[in-house]
């Protein structure tokens, strides 16, 4: 019987000792994604981001843009010298505690879609304590016709269907459906009137009301936005999770999108308007890039008299801040590598342990030691997890 119990108790330190084996892999796995875990921090210095404590490396160099906001402001002129464009505002903020730069970055312009964003925040935020809402279900019928779109959604709605309000985020988001859009407006008009208010007043935006035309925004203030959702600080983690994977899915890929690697994930809201009284034409295109371990934002608006115009325009900012990006990446050096091996040598060192000891003597109080020691610092969110 003795031997029995011996037998199950040595059975069941084999099987933990192979949950351990993945663990250790997977540790391994976010040591080299991450760049650092909490085993070797040092705990001496008190003012200083945490993260650098624990053998976190920047990817980029952190310098100020100086020259490339040099070279945007050369390239803008000599657009508007050819009458290629007539305005044209940038945004730009390294994600991972960098830099920031602007280039007009206080210029309004109508944000027309842009404001659909604000619109499905203000849902995703009720439905963080009343989820069933995003389930309820709307007829498109008759609504008020918004702006013509020249930009035409890639999956329209049909009218005479019923979508639930989770759907209709979706075509408001992936495909910028005005119609999507104004159903959601209208219901929350009908049903919660202040709420979008307050969702502007909370984002840093002047409510527009209800004449759109008289909307205004900027770079900088629309950017923050991008950084809200990234940072988790406005939406909670699902919803802003949820938010960021539909903009991701976003059909317009012409503007930013064009001046990245097609391999590289872009989270964008782009706005359109043409029929404005100075017979001007404004394309807007403000996101995430997500630059390998180093995602930034960037916003671009403009103002023209040719969309196509202003859509290369957009398209060549982006690409010469991607490039510019990219050349900062830090090449990884040998401490990073040493750090790497003294983290494996860490996990090989439990998983013996682990593997080696009795499960009788593996108390709830050993493994949250052992997790608690291979804990993983996650420099996207600043704190362990």
């Amino acid at each position: 019987m003795n031997i029995q119990i011996k037998n199950r108790g040595w059975k069941v330190s084999v099987v933990l000792g192979a949950m351990f084996v993945l663990a250790a892999l997977n540790i391994l796995t976010l040591i080299t994604w991450r760049g650092a875990t909490a085993t070797d921090c040092d705990v001496g210095h008190n003012f200083i981001n945490p993260r650098f404590e624990c053998g976190f490396k920047n990817i980029i160099d952190k310098r100020e843009y100086s020259e490339l906001k040099s070279q945007l402001r050369t390239y803008i002129e000599q657009k508007e010298n050819e009458g290629t464009v007539s305005d044209v505002s940038i945004w730009f903020r390294d994600l991972e505690a960098g830099p920031t730069f602007g280039i007009d970055e206080r210029e309004d312009f109508v944000p027309a879609s842009l404001l659909k964003l604000p619109l499905v925040i203000t849902f995703l935020e009720m439905a963080e304590d009343t989820p069933a809402l995003l389930q309820q279900r709307i007829t498109y019928g008759n609504i008020v016709a918004g702006p013509s779109q020249v930009f035409a959604p890639g999956d329209p709605l049909q009218k005479g269907m019923t979508y639930t309000i989770d759907e209709l985020i979706t075509h408001t988001m992936v495909y910028s459906d005005n119609n999507a859009a104004q159903l959601l407006y209208e219901y929350l008009l009908r049903y919660y009137p202040e709420a979008l208010s307050d969702t502007y007043r909370d984002l840093g935006i002047i409510d527009p009301g209800t004449n759109l035309n008289m909307a205004s925004v900027n770079t900088k203030e629309y950017g923050s936005i991008f950084r809200m959702l990234y940072n988790v600080s406005f939406l909670d983690v699902e919803m802003s999770e949820k938010l960021l994977a539909l903009l991701v899915r976003s059909d317009f890929k012409d503007g930013i999108g064009r001046g990245i690697p097609g391999n590289l994930v872009l989270a964008n809201k782009f706005g359109e308007r043409s029929d404005l009284s100075d017979n001007q034409r404004q394309l807007h295109d403000c996101g995430i890039v997500y630059y390998p371990g180093n995602p930034y934002q960037l916003c671009v608006m403009t103002r023209g008299a040719d969309f196509k115009n202003l859509q290369e325009i957009i398209a060549e900012i982006s690409r010469m801040v991607y490039e510019e990006v990219d050349s900062r990446r830090i090449a990884s050096s040998p401490q990073n590598s040493d750090f790497s091996v003294r983290m494996l040598k860490n996990a090989l060192s439990v998983l013996g342990q682990a593997f080696w000891t009795p499960a009788s003597d593996i108390s709830a109080r050993n493994l949250t030691a052992l997790n608690a020691k291979n804990a993983i610092f996650d420099p996207k969110r600043g704190n362990l997890e």
